[in-house]
């Protein structure tokens, strides 16, 4: 099983992980970004939501002056 692993590789000009443990930490570490980034896009999406409700009411009362 070794050597078919080592095969498909090799086939399509690829070469193995030099450090499967780097690429393992590679991996969590990219996960992690991804965790964080959507937290803090979620964030960003919650102000920007706060944001357009605080002006829809100024609005509001404008056009019901006029």
């Amino acid at each position: 099983m070794e050597v078919l692993g080592e095969q498909i590789w090799r086939e399509p000009d690829l070469e193995p992980p030099a450090d499967l443990n780097e690429l393992q930490r590679t991996t969590t570490r990219l996960e992690q970004k991804a965790v964080d980034l959507s937290a803090y896009l979620e964030e960003r999406e919650g102000g920007l939501e706060a944001s357009r409700f605080a002006g829809r009411e100024p609005a509001r009362a404008l056009n019901q002056r006029g």
